[in-house]
């Protein structure tokens, strides 16, 4: 009953959707044991239907503070949490649904791999993810994102490749394409300004493109704003940024999201810093 209650702690905190068949799975305790174990776990365990012809129910820790705390005093190292995650993705069958709906939370920037600090580790089971769920696009979304975050620009590129030509186009790795140009942009080691600037001049091009096919999508064009911001730093023009704000501008209007609000305050102090940055240099020289 305490492994039970621990693992399924453990899970429910990482975001993972916890059923009766996986509990199962991964203690390999029988079926017929099960009835009881609620029993003497009520108030501590809650089930629930999911999906009753297929006998699939939820299991739930009542407190969400309480499950978080244990899993934190029960799991102490990261290489426990870490073994636990590979058990459960070792585990998933993707035919259910509510395993699917599994990967894409353990994917979650604020729960799930983001307890693993090493993102190398956290690749690894995005790969076992991808693997085990080879059509779920979420942990090809975030394996891209990590690696572009730790300067591994090609292989960044390569996956990008490889899902768009599995999936073709979509938001995100629109963005994560962008994204990568910037970043080789600014962190490339050994290059010339000439050859960031070109970089950038490429990001300028997908930013505008995927602004006109995205025009709603705020992380798109808060992408866009960025190349505008970096274009400036390097070339002290602002032409590409006057316009992707423009189009930022725009979507606030249109759509009256409180968060591309604060996209513009964020992106109308960036430049303005970097103006006065640029004002102050070129008065003492």
């Amino acid at each position: 009953l305490q492994q039970i209650y621990k693992l399924v702690a453990a899970m429910d905190s990482s975001g993972i959707r916890v059923h009766r068949q996986l509990v199962i799975r991964l203690l390999g305790i029988p079926s017929d044991f099960v009835s009881s174990a609620l029993t003497n776990l009520t108030d501590i365990i809650h089930e629930y239907p999911i999906d009753t012809r297929q006998g699939v129910y939820g299991w739930k820790g009542r407190h969400g503070v309480i499950v978080g705390i244990l899993t934190k005093y029960k799991y102490p190292q990261v290489e426990e949490i870490v073994d636990l995650f590979e058990k459960v993705i070792d585990s998933i069958s993707p035919t259910y649904d509510i395993e699917i709906r599994t990967i894409r939370e353990l994917c979650n920037l604020e729960t799930g791999l983001s307890r693993i600090n090493d993102t190398s580790i956290q690749n690894r089971l995005l790969r076992k993810m991808m693997s085990r769920a080879p059509a779920e696009r979420v942990p090809r979304h975030r394996l891209i994102r990590n690696l572009i975050k730790m300067g591994e620009f090609e292989k960044a590129e390569a996956e990008i490749r490889i899902y768009e030509k599995d999936f073709g186009h979509d938001a995100p790795v629109v963005r994560y394409r962008i994204n990568c140009a910037i970043a080789r942009a600014m962190y490339s080691k050994g290059i010339l300004d000439e050859d960031r600037i070109a970089i950038l001049m490429q990001a300028r091009d997908a930013a505008s493109a995927a602004a006109r096919r995205y025009s709603d999508n705020k992380l798109i064009l808060a992408a866009y704003c960025e190349v505008g911001v970096q274009l400036f730093r390097k070339t002290g023009e602002f032409d590409v940024y006057d316009q992707a704000m423009k189009e930022l501008k725009q979507a606030e209007v249109r759509i009256g999201d409180p968060q591309i609000t604060a996209f513009v305050r964020k992106y109308e102090q960036r430049i303005s810093g970097q103006a006065l940055h640029a004002l102050e240099v070129s008065e003492e020289e």
